[in-house]
C-alpha cells in the first residue's frame, strides 16, 4: 500500500502546474494549427499561390467582373425580377399596400431600388425593390 499511496503523491506533482502556464503539448499543437491556417501565405514559394480564382458557379462563368444595376423604375414586378436574375442579381421584392395619389398610374409597378441604377455589384448580390400595390393582385 506504500507503494500506491507514493505513485499517487508523484502524479500529482507531475498533473501540477503554475496558474497561467500552458502544457508544451498543447504549445506545440497551437502552433501547428497557426502553421496549418496561415497557409499558403507563410510559404516562400508565392508564385504557387493563386490570386485569382476560376469562377465556381455556373452563374460567375456567364457573368464575369461586376454587374451593372438596371434601372428597375415603372417595370412590373415580373419584368423587375426577371431582368434581375438575368443579370446574375437577387431579387428582393417588398409590396408597398397603401393609397397614394402620386402614384396614380404606377399600380403593381416597381417605384424605388436599392441600390440605385448603375451601380456595380458582384453576382448573386440581392437587390431590394418596391412595388407600389394599392388595392388588388399584381401579375
Amino acid at each position: 500500500m506504500g507503494k500506491q499511496g507514493s505513485l499517487g503523491q508523484e502524479e500529482g506533482r507531475k498533473m501540477r502546474r503554475r496558474p497561467g502556464t500552458v502544457p508544451a503539448v498543447t504549445r506545440g499543437g497551437i502552433l501547428v494549427l497557426i502553421l496549418f491556417l496561415a497557409g499558403p501565405a507563410c510559404s516562400r514559394d508565392r508564385a504557387s499561390v493563386h490570386t485569382d480564382p476560376a469562377p465556381s458557379t455556373p452563374l460567375e462563368r456567364l457573368h464575369p467582373g461586376p454587374i451593372h444595376v438596371p434601372d428597375l423604375f415603372s417595370l412590373t414586378r415580373l419584368q423587375a425580377v426577371t431582368q434581375l436574375e438575368g443579370a446574375g442579381l437577387t431579387p428582393v421584392v417588398r409590396t408597398e399596400l397603401a393609397v397614394n395619389f402620386k402614384l396614380t398610374g404606377m399600380h403593381c409597378r416597381v417605384i424605388a431600388q436599392r441600390p440605385l441604377p448603375g451601380a456595380q455589384l458582384a453576382v448573386g448580390t440581392p437587390v431590394h425593390i418596391t412595388v407600389y400595390m394599392p388595392v388588388g393582385t399584381c401579375e
